[in-house]
């Protein structure tokens, strides 16, 4: 009888290796296939030429450091003249920006700034770290679509910035646009 449950319980091991295999590859395809998006776009931000011309949705920060990208007309064109998808990446792109209280007011500025830029409105939009209250998830969505904040795991994802800010962490793997490192 022991040896029975040894031996269902290893095919069931084996079983959901396997699923799980499939699925990893799966999600691998699904990303190699699907659209490219470059977040953190601001003329104060490095970012690499190669990523603004793999990505096909440009993520960009109206106020970052309160300093507006209508600013730099020349950036703005420069960033227009790729014919990319052109989204919004909140309003200055702090800590915990929409999970804290954004006001009508504020988040009006931002799209006012990001359409003196761009001569048109944002197509889309994401909170920065991908987070956001229910109440802002309202207030976004009267303006603009709201991007799903599961959409990092079925596209792949570039950032402008060398810092530690500009990379992620899934399952102990630093993840950079120049390099992975695991920790």
């Amino acid at each position: 009888m022991k040896k029975e449950s040894i031996k269902r319980a290893l095919v069931f091991l084996g079983v959901f290796v396997i699923f799980v295999l499939i699925l990893i590859l799966l999600l691998g395809l699904i990303r190699a296939f699907n659209y490219s998006q470059l977040d953190d776009l601001h003329p104060l931000i490095i970012c690499d030429e190669k990523y603004l011309e793999k990505s096909d949705v440009l993520m960009i920060i109206p106020l970052w450091e309160n300093d507006s990208i209508a600013n730099y007309p020349e950036w703005c064109q420069k960033i227009k003249d790729y014919n990319k998808t052109l989204g919004m990446h909140g309003i200055r792109h702090s800590y915990n920006e929409f999970l804290n209280k954004v006001s009508e007011e504020d988040f009006k500025l931002a799209l006012g700034e990001f359409e003196k830029c761009f001569g048109q409105s944002p197509e889309i939009f994401e909170p920065p770290h991908w987070q956001i209250s229910k109440e802002n998830k309202m207030l976004v969505k009267r303006y603009l679509p709201l991007t799903s904040d599961m959409q990092g795991i079925f596209h792949k994802v570039y950032h402008c910035g060398k810092d530690e800010e500009s990379s992620y962490r899934f399952l102990g793997i630093k993840i950079t646009n120049q390099k992975v490192e695991i920790f």
